[in-house]
């Protein structure tokens, strides 16, 4: 959704913003047919990834070296590479754009982060707001293998890290669209989208209009007050 339809229209999904039924909506829908497209290629694989803890098998190191042998690519955050252990340093990064159904350019990138809020106007709680967020602060959480968003902020842990940090430093950064929507949508989605792997890895065609249409009434439902209640899901900057 977010590569194909770009950031604005995936920032008002995420939000459901203004009159249109996203979920009902011709980029929502292009973009499932897409996946579904993309989980058909190989529908081994689909099961596999629907049973299989997103660690991988007991003992194994993540889906992508978890001793199966038909995953070679994963879609993952870059925590992922903890899982792989001995294997991490095999890994390596490509934005999934390309790989989409269709191909495309690289519009956006899906990142999460850590918020700190202040609570109190004390001098000792404006004191530590600031020292988390300077330079010297968000350095430390860098060696810690965590990315910022700080240009002053470097990664010293190896390539791939150092690769990370100055692709999300270009281009619009976007919040995962199911972190900041409605509790009761959110959920209503994860099980659309395990139904639609269940489905795939069946055989079978999954009924898309209707599995939007189910996320859609849950939708309706929230009504203004249980929608999500962030401003903003992407930063252009």
């Amino acid at each position: 959704m977010l590569q194909r339809a770009g950031p604005a229209v995936y920032e008002k999904w995420a939000l459901d913003s203004g009159p249109t039924q996203w979920w009902r909506s011709t980029p929502v829908r292009s973009a499932w047919e897409a996946w579904v497209k993309l989980l058909g290629e190989d529908r081994t694989a689909a099961r596999h990834a629907l049973l299989t803890d997103h660690r991988g098998a007991s003992g194994g190191h993540g889906l992508l070296f978890d001793g199966w042998g038909g995953c070679k690519l994963e879609h993952q955050g870059s925590f992922a590479r903890s899982f792989y252990a001995s294997d991490a340093p095999q890994a390596r990064l490509t934005d999934s754009a390309p790989l989409l159904p269709g191909g495309g350019r690289v519009r956006a990138h899906e990142v999460t982060g850590d918020f700190a809020a202040l609570f109190s106007g004390s001098p000792q709680a404006r004191t530590l707001i600031g020292k988390l967020a300077s330079k010297e602060g968000q350095q430390k959480w860098a060696h810690l293998g965590v990315f910022s968003a700080n240009r002053q902020v470097t990664s010293e842990d190896g390539a791939i890290e150092r690769e990370i940090s100055e692709r999300l430093r270009t281009g619009p950064r976007c919040l995962d669209a199911s972190d900041v929507m409605a509790p009761a949508v959110r959920d209503a989605f994860y099980g659309a989208v395990l139904e639609t792997i269940a489905r795939v890895a069946e055989r079978q065609n999954p009924d898309i209009p209707g599995l939007l249409q189910d996320v859609q009434r849950v939708q309706d439902a929230q009504g203004p007050h249980g929608r999500a209640a962030p401003r903003t899901v992407c930063s252009m900057r």
